[in-house]
């Protein structure tokens, strides 16, 4: 297996089956669906042309839960592809939302730019390995009150940088902090 599918399949698994569990009550299904799903994207070797992979992901294995509900002919699943289809944003909000979701990250990559190597990798170690104040100060051999002093400064910074923006702070950096802090 090629190891960049296998990074993108062991890094989206557990989320995406645990998103098919919200809509099939048969967990076996899910976990079929979501293998088609993969299985799929690796014959087409798809996955290689794909920028954005885990919205890609969710978008695949959902229309794949949909088509299922739709042939199973499944009353109780029928019920539930309602909600799927009534929960369903049009194509353009989803756009928005995604240039939105985009431009916001590219903002906060900016903003972590400007911080100093230290607060970056503590930045790092806190929102994205999710560790402990005391763990990340054993790592870098600090007290724990200079990491709390360091994040408190770090996210001061992040939220003067990003205006108004700062509301999303906590989501935008663990879904942007991966790419800019390894830097």
């Amino acid at each position: 297996m090629n190891n960049s599918f296998e990074s993108i399949y062991k890094n989206n698994y557990e989320d995406l089956l645990k998103y098919g569990r919200n809509f099939l009550k048969n967990e076996q299904e899910a976990f079929d669906i979501l293998q088609e799903i993969f299985l799929k994207i690796y014959q087409k070797d798809k996955f290689k042309n794909i920028l954005h992979i885990k919205p890609y992901l969710f978008k695949a294995y959902r229309n794949g839960i949909i088509d299922f509900i739709n042939a199973s002919k499944n009353h109780e699943s029928l019920e539930v592809l309602d909600q799927v289809y009534y929960s369903k944003e049009s194509f353009e909000d989803e756009l928005i939302a995604n240039e939105r979701f985009e431009s916001q990250s590219a903002d906060l990559r900016n903003a972590i730019a400007k911080l100093s190597a230290r607060q970056k990798e503590i930045l790092y170690l806190k929102y994205y390995r999710g560790l402990k104040n005391e763990e990340i100060s054993q790592i870098l051999g600090i007290n724990t009150q200079s990491v709390k002093n360091s994040l408190f400064k770090s996210v001061s910074n992040l939220k003067d940088d990003l205006g108004s923006s700062y509301i999303l702070l906590p989501f935008l950096l663990s879904h942007t902090i991966s790419t800019q802090l390894v830097n």
